[in-house]
């Protein structure tokens, strides 16, 4: 399975990873690959062919307008569905907007083809080293538009917002956060002395959160002030 993912990774000194593989003929798999009670487990997931729609997954009709309007930073939470709104995120862009998307996914979760919009994808640890080097590469990149599945540290986080700063439009995933607290989350992977600043930053560029608000797949927009 490593080597269908394309990961160079010593099985004694492997403890936790999950990968995206493909089969021929087959179809796409993920796998969670871990280590219990000295031996090595495995958790194996068929990936959907195709993404999911925002409207497959319960969201209002104005949602995929909404969230490629103005350039700026949108969070996405949830635990179980936060890569399938990403998924449906990315196909909203894909037949709206004839610009150019960048994506950086650990693992790939779904495949897109172009439709109006040109789409790059590339996986963490396989395309590139890190989620931070793929954001780096997206800044040098001449892209309208960035999804990110996760937002593990705060060199990513860094430049997760000089992407929004600069004038793209930013959709990225943050684990273990909800509406209310995805802000706060996102700053708090920085420095205790950098939390201020960057929580202004965050408030600049913040177009809003989207997760679920009583079942139904919401963007929440921050208070005006």
């Amino acid at each position: 399975m490593l080597d269908l993912a394309g990961r160079e990774v010593a099985l004694a000194t492997l403890t936790d990873l999950q990968v995206g593989f493909g089969v021929r003929q087959e179809g796409r798999f993920r796998a969670h690959i871990y280590r219990q009670r000295g031996s090595l487990g495995i958790v194996i997931h068929r990936m959907a062919l195709t993404p999911p729609t925002l409207a497959s997954l319960g969201a209002p009709d104005d949602l995929a307008e909404a969230l490629w309007s103005s350039p700026g930073l949108i969070l996405v939470t949830g635990r179980s569905d936060r890569l399938q709104a990403l998924g449906a995120a990315a196909d909203a862009y894909n037949h709206i907007h004839a610009g150019s998307l960048f994506m950086l996914e650990e693992p790939l979760e779904y495949l897109h083809k172009d439709a109006r919009a040109v789409i790059s994808q590339r996986e963490v640890g396989v395309d590139v080293p890190t989620m931070a080097d793929g954001l780096r590469c997206a800044l040098q990149a001449d892209c309208d538009a960035v999804i990110a599945t996760d937002i593990p540290d705060p060199h990513a986080a860094e430049t997760l917002l000089r992407l929004a700063e600069e004038g793209r439009t930013v959709v990225a995933g943050l684990a273990g956060a909800d509406t209310q607290t995805a802000a706060s989350t996102l700053a708090h992977l920085f420095p205790a002395d950098r939390w201020s600043e960057a929580g202004q930053r965050i408030q600049r560029c913040l177009l809003g959160v989207l997760g679920r608000v009583d079942g139904a797949l919401t963007l929440t927009r921050p208070p005006a002030d």
